[in-house]
């Protein structure tokens, strides 16, 4: 009975040294085997630029409008309708443009005729036709402006690059019109179906920005 109860201590010992062996020799392997931490780079390798897409040119199919005489350009939707009045006598615009809608009502005879956008020149301020046929005296456009009790500064633009004052001018209605002195010359760009600059549409602004002078 003792004898039992030896060999039964003793296999009990071999199988625990057996065990903690197998553990030990496990846990080394395992840590040889262990794949090596990576560090890595805290500014992360480098990120390929972003290319940003470019908006595209709602203005590139437009055709172009270019007055040799007077020194200016713009463009226009292929679908308004552009006119040459050959100013430059009792206020006659060089050129206006009517838009779809504008025909359209004009068409059904809504409405008399009307120019969405007309622009008109003279050799200098002292020729604007208002400021001739009333006296006013008016050389610069702070000038006129403070002599013609129709015109109402509302503001300051850049047309083609070049400094120009906003105005409502008054008279039969009211029309947002920019004024802008070029070389001595003064250009009038007239919105015959607007009153105030917020009112311009999308297209409108398309083309004011694309109006250069010439020379």
């Amino acid at each position: 009975m003792k004898t039992k109860k030896g060999n039964v201590a003793v296999i009990a010992l071999i199988v625990a040294v057996v065990a903690v062996s197998a553990g030990v020799i496990g846990y080394m392997f395992a840590k040889k085997t262990q794949a090596p931490e990576i560090v890595k780079d805290p500014a992360g390798p480098p990120s390929p630029k972003t290319e940003l897409a470019q908006p595209a040119d709602e203005t590139a199919d437009w055709q172009t409008y270019r007055n040799e005489e007077y020194g200016f350009e713009f463009k226009y939707p292929i679908n308004w309708m552009l006119s040459e009045d050959k100013g430059n006598n009792f206020d006659l615009p060089i050129v206006d443009i009517v838009s779809p809608e504008t025909q359209e009502l004009i068409k059904d005879r809504k409405i008399p005729y009307v120019s969405d956008l007309s622009i008109y020149y003279y050799p200098s301020v002292a020729d604007e036709s208002e400021n001739k046929l009333n006296g006013l005296g008016a050389t610069t456009v702070d000038e006129l402006i403070e002599r013609n009790t129709l015109i109402t500064k509302i503001g300051s633009t850049e047309i083609g690059g070049i400094p120009a004052t906003d105005v409502v001018w008054g008279g039969e209605s009211l029309y947002y019109t920019i004024l802008v002195e070029r070389n001595s010359h003064l250009y009038k760009l007239w919105f015959g179906n607007i009153n105030t600059k917020d009112k311009l549409t999308l297209v409108e602004n398309n083309i004011l920005s694309t109006f250069k002078f010439t020379k």
